[in-house]
């Protein structure tokens, strides 16, 4: 069967190029449309000619992907097949005329076995985790199945596909990902609703065979070259023993730099001495608020601000370099507490930040919470706002926060501004703090990612539509 992913963001999409690498495993054609222009992906998606269509989302994006759809639907007349974080937790999604299967949570052996009953011509009714239209109207639904357990037995992510446009197979830095899970109830992550889903069906957090990552690395590297091995996973270091194995093995065969995302709290000294022997580059993690009662009691995030200071403390000791993750507008949040945050980043010395305005995922329960009390401009939580820019939360104090968000990278490097910037916050919203902004947050993903001046810029001009919609 002739299967066509269409997408629209240039960044390596895992998901995408797992679910091609199953697909093409079982005996299916898979080609890959990455573009953003309606007639532009019409027009391709045309001359392949595909059986199906399948698109892979999440909230806030997927108001592209079913207006791409719909027109595919009215001029081509094909099946489209939708999955990823948003048809998780809105299944709901399947009632959109446009649409006529959805995927809800992990989609690898699902997705093979829709297409396999398709192929077939029959109605995919017996897949857990679809969804489809009744003919005569309605829908029908089936629970998710077990998780898979041995992610080993999961073939690699299809890069050929992707790699076949030159902006992507040149890229300094590959992604990978080497797990799945996590045990963590932060409020604001979508990851507790996504454990009740799974709840009885099988082993949550999974991790694939350091031997296995490493294997893959060398092979992408040796193929395509890599400057910077970037790990997508949401925690590696949750588990210690995988760390110390996989740190082993990739310093006896690879050392190329990497990048990972961990708790403070994990980063004591035999794991920042492991990451370090191995070469990590640069150790992102979550510091959200500098206020602890707000990251805490509102986040449920449990950690305190003394575990963050040593755990900086030790990382600058080993040459490892961090980056903080941070979010300003939070529920009930001041203006002085935003400051915190920023002076917080200021003490431990952060070599990069990431600071967007909180963002509601939908269906999470600091979301589900806000929803209930009447806080949110936007039922949908963030599908009609951008998180780099502006904020869907009810607060008098909003505009300055997000002012506040504009300037906070400028502000931790430079403090003698903040006299200034607390009163320029009080100003309405304009494009010069836009800039402000962008021209600070381009200078942290460049680094962050080892980019060139000339990549950033081609990076950013192919995703400017999608920052500022």
């Amino acid at each position: 069967m002739k299967v066509c992913f269409v997408d629209h963001l240039w960044v390596e999409k895992l998901g995408i190029m797992q679910l091609i690498a199953m697909l093409r495993r079982a005996g299916h054609q898979c080609s890959y449309v990455l573009d953003d222009d309606l007639v532009r992906v019409r027009r391709k998606v045309a001359a392949i000619a595909p059986d199906l269509v399948c698109f892979s989302v999440t909230t806030g994006m997927h108001t592209w992907a079913l207006e791409i759809a719909a027109d595919l639907k009215q001029h081509l007349g094909v099946t489209i097949f939708v999955g990823g974080p948003h048809t998780t937790y809105f299944p709901k999604t399947v009632e959109n005329p446009a649409v006529d299967y959805v995927c809800v949570g992990e989609g690898d052996h699902a997705c093979v076995a829709v297409v396999d009953a398709l192929s077939r011509g029959e109605v995919p009714r017996h897949v857990a985790g679809i969804h489809g239209k009744e003919p005569g109207g309605g829908t029908w639904g089936n629970e998710v199945g077990r998780l898979e357990e041995k992610l080993d037995s999961l073939p690699w992510a299809d890069r050929e596909i992707l790699y076949r446009h030159d902006f992507m197979r040149r890229s300094p830095f590959k992604s990978f990902v080497v797990s799945r899970g996590c045990p963590y109830h932060c409020s604001f992550c979508y990851i507790d609703a996504e454990r009740d889903l799974y709840k009885g069906k099988g082993k949550f957090v999974r991790f694939r065979s350091p031997e296995s990552v490493v294997d893959e690395v060398e092979w992408v590297h040796k193929k395509w070259g890599i400057k910077l091995v970037s790990f997508e996973d949401d925690l590696l270091t949750i588990n210690r023993k995988w760390v110390y194995k996989f740190c082993e093995i990739y310093a006896r065969r690879l050392r190329l730099p990497f990048n990972i995302n961990a708790r403070a709290d994990d980063m004591d000294e035999p794991m920042c001495e492991a990451l370090a022997d191995a070469g990590a580059w640069c150790v992102a993690f979550g510091v959200e608020s500098g206020d602890e009662e707000m990251r805490n009691k509102v986040l449920n995030k449990e950690l305190d601000d003394a575990t963050i200071i040593a755990a900086s403390a030790r990382m600058h000791r080993h040459g490892i370099k961090f980056l903080t993750y941070n979010m300003i507008g939070l529920p009930g949040e001041s203006v002085e507490m935003a400051l915190k945050t920023i002076e917080l980043n200021r003490r431990i010395g952060a070599d990069m930040c990431r600071y967007t305005l909180y963002e509601p995922y939908a269906g999470t329960k600091l979301s589900d919470e806000l929803i209930a009390r009447g806080e949110l401009v936007d039922d949908a939580g963030a599908s009609s706002f951008n998180q780099y820019l502006t904020s869907p939360l009810r607060a008098d104090n909003m505009r300055e926060l997000e002012n506040l968000q504009k300037f906070f990278y400028l502000l931790v490097r430079v403090p003698q501004l903040e006299p200034i910037v607390r009163q320029l916050i009080k100003l309405p919203p304009n494009r010069a703090f836009t800039a402000v902004f962008w021209g600070t947050y381009a200078t942290v993903l460049r680094r962050y990612l080892m980019l060139s001046y000339p990549r950033l810029l081609s990076l950013g001009a192919r995703s400017v539509r999608h920052w500022f919609q």
